[in-house]
């Protein structure tokens, strides 16, 4: 006669193997998730940030990952200086990761696999860094050590990703930071207006085109963008809602001519700078001391 279990033995040893299955699941899972983004905020003077991955200077544990977000006061960038040490000194499941426009998924960043001594300077504010380990075992260690600290900013306006295109050819991503696109969230049209940043909370305009729509509250500034079809393409887009319009008090407009066509937007929000964003250069003040402007 064959042996048979009791029902509530079976049963008991139902549960006890999936919990133990469970449980090593729940394990493995904990084990790849290693830590939160963790944001290091820099101060002006220069004073030096040590930025280490976990248990250094021990090796970190095989099969996790930790993004760490290094922020400068504002007129400032990011000067990083990392050793990331491998210790097979071999491609293949250790990687370090930086963003030099601080973008948390290091797209448009750098990729490192092997032992390597590396020293960035971040494009603005932002800078991120981060290291992904997918093996399983010993074998395969790493550990870095970063040294951050902030310097002024090196251009105040004007930049640009691109050398200048002519001849009607279509602007490059990025080429003109400046650039800003305006739309009516009540009506249907896409675009009804453009501008250029002028300041981290200003973009100036055409005073008619607050003609168009003269509340604020309806109005989205497109900042970083290019291709507004797209929620992809730029990593710099963002959307700044408008606070205040401000109109030239000058302005006027006839069948025949339109004088002191400008108005000024006035964000909610601070207008962050990156690569793709950034405010035009207004000329000096002595500029127009001979020239009867005001």
């Amino acid at each position: 006669m064959a042996w048979q279990m009791a029902p509530e033995t079976l049963r008991f040893c139902q549960i006890y193997i999936l919990a133990t299955l469970l449980f090593s699941l729940l394990a493995q899972a904990i084990a790849q998730i290693s830590c939160i983004t963790q944001d290091y905020y820099l101060p002006s003077n220069q004073q030096v940030f040590n930025i280490t991955s976990p248990n250094y200077p021990a090796a970190y544990r095989p099969g996790t990952n930790c993004r760490f977000r290094i922020i400068a006061p504002y007129g400032y960038v990011v000067v990083l200086n990392c050793l990331f040490e491998v210790y097979s000194n071999t491609c293949g499941t250790e990687y370090f990761y930086i963003s030099r426009d601080g973008d948390l998924d290091f797209r448009e960043g750098e990729t490192f696999c092997t032992t390597t001594n590396i020293v960035r300077n971040s494009y603005f504010r932002p800078m991120t860094v981060g290291y992904y380990s997918s093996a399983m075992n010993t074998n395969q260690q790493g550990r870095f050590i970063c040294q951050a600290y902030s310097q002024q900013q090196p251009c105040d306006c004007g930049w640009t990703t691109q050398t200048r295109i002519t001849n009607g050819q279509e602007a490059a991503k990025h080429e003109y930071p400046s650039m800003v696109a305006l739309r009516d969230i009540g009506s249907s049209q896409q675009i009804f207006c453009g501008g250029s940043i002028v300041s981290n909370r200003h973009i100036i305009t055409a005073a008619h085109c607050m003609r168009v729509q003269p509340d604020p509250r309806r109005i989205i500034a497109y900042v970083g963008d290019h291709d507004l079809s797209s929620t992809t393409e730029s990593i710099f887009a963002v959307q700044h809602r408008i606070q205040q319009i401000i109109i030239h008090p000058g302005y006027a407009s006839t069948a025949d001519s339109v004088v002191n066509d400008l108005a000024l937007l006035i964000t909610i929000a601070r207008i962050e700078w990156s690569r793709g964003v950034g405010p035009i250069c207004l000329p000096l003040l002595q500029a127009f001391v001979n020239k009867h402007y005001k």
